[in-house]
């Protein structure tokens, strides 16, 4: 029985395989076929007589050689010519550089004027003191990127705070692509007194977002809130106008005072950072919080770079902060492929911290020279600050 069984299972087997086989040589015997006669009509048609009509050819309807009505289609290139870029510098602004509209109001809601724990009852209003600022929107805002077709490519946003504390930082969000940017956002400050808010002002500014570099500052306005009367009154709407104040351009930004030592021994430079004066008013605040990065560049690559310290609030900040600099190993002639840079900057908690001036020591300063041909000895001099 199992004999038989497995007799059948090879007959069947082999049955379906010739099935497969023949199956297989008339698909092949069919295409040839197929592929013999598209062969004749070709040529048939490659020798058809002059007194025939040849089949139409195949061409596109905006082709110029196409005999229907169609109208011709002027050829536009593959690639465009690209539109040109053309980035203004914030000093050629101008002094009016568009208006911002603002709705103020100052109060104390009665729910948070008095808190009970258990029998006991005490007043907390300082903290329940609300100032709302409503940024409404900004009009006119000046371009700083102009292209060849007229496209805006302005992102602006507003931040702001309350002067001269430097306190109460706030930013709103990015608008794109508009010179007239609606943005109705509110902002709530807690804990100011009627005594703060009299002598209190507002410090607005209007910034570019940029992606790929720093954002730039395009306007500045500041308002004093006494101004508004807002114990007296619910609630204020302002309009102001916004302008430069003549930050960008490259003038006389402060002086910092700079004692270099060099030890050849060692192939050290000691870099002594003593202090700074008359820096700028950066952010129309009266104050700045300034700190200083150091850099040490060597055929114009950068091989090390420090930091001082923060100091708050201040225009003239004493630093006495000493760095020690490791020279790369270079003969006495090749000193002249030294090079420092200070950069001076104003550190802000929320937004992008921003150059305050900045000043190089080479081969071409006098007080670099001093210093070669003085060796082992700490010699201080003044630098001017400047904006590049």
């Amino acid at each position: 029985l199992l004999f038989g069984t497995v007799c059948l299972i090879g007959v069947v087997a082999l049955a379906f395989l010739s099935v497969c086989l023949i199956w297989k040589k008339r698909r092949k015997a069919c295409d040839d076929n197929d592929l013999s006669r598209l062969s004749r009509a070709v040529t048939r048609g490659m020798n058809a007589p002059s007194g025939l009509k040849s089949p139409p050819s195949i061409s596109s309807p905006l082709s110029s050689e196409s005999s229907g009505s169609s109208p011709s289609v002027p050829f536009e290139p593959l690639f465009a010519t690209p539109h040109t870029v053309t980035r203004i510098d914030t000093a050629q602004l101008g002094p009016n550089r568009g208006t911002i509209k603002l709705t103020l109001r100052y109060s104390i809601p009665d729910s948070c004027l008095q808190l009970s724990l258990g029998k006991r009852k005490f007043f907390n209003i300082m903290y329940y003191r609300i100032l709302q600022i409503n940024v409404e929107n900004c009009r006119n805002l000046p371009e700083l990127v102009r292209t060849s077709d007229g496209q805006c490519l302005l992102d602006p946003y507003v931040k702001l705070q309350l002067l001269p504390e430097k306190q109460h930082r706030v930013k709103t969000r990015v608008v794109r692509a508009s010179r007239n940017p609606q943005y109705d956002e509110i902002f709530s400050m807690y804990g100011i007194s009627k005594e703060q808010l009299r002598v209190t002002s507002l410090q607005i500014g209007v910034v570019a977002f940029d992606r790929y570099s720093r954002d730039t500052l395009l306007a500045e306005a500041v308002y004093c809130l006494a101004e508004a009367d807002l114990l007296n009154c619910e609630e204020k709407t302002v309009e102001l106008q916004l302008g430069g104040f003549g930050e960008d351009s490259n003038k006389d930004r402060g002086q910092i005072l700079i004692s270099l030592c060099y030890q050849p021994t060692t192939n050290r430079v000691t870099v002594v950072l003593l202090k700074a004066q008359n820096l700028p008013k950066f952010d129309i605040t009266g104050m700045a919080d300034p700190y200083v990065k150091i850099y040490l560049t060597y055929d114009g690559q950068c091989v090390a770079k420090k930091k001082s310290q923060v100091k708050k609030r201040t225009l003239s900040p004493v630093y006495n902060e000493s760095f020690v600099f490791e020279l790369p190993d270079v003969e006495n002639r090749s000193l002249d492929l030294i090079k420092f840079e200070f950069v001076v900057m104003d550190w802000d908690r929320i937004t992008k911290n921003e150059v305050m001036g900045r000043c190089i020591i080479d081969a071409e300063n006098e007080h670099w020279m001093n210093v070669r041909n003085n060796p082992r000895r700490q010699i201080a001099e003044w630098h001017t600050l400047f904006k590049w």
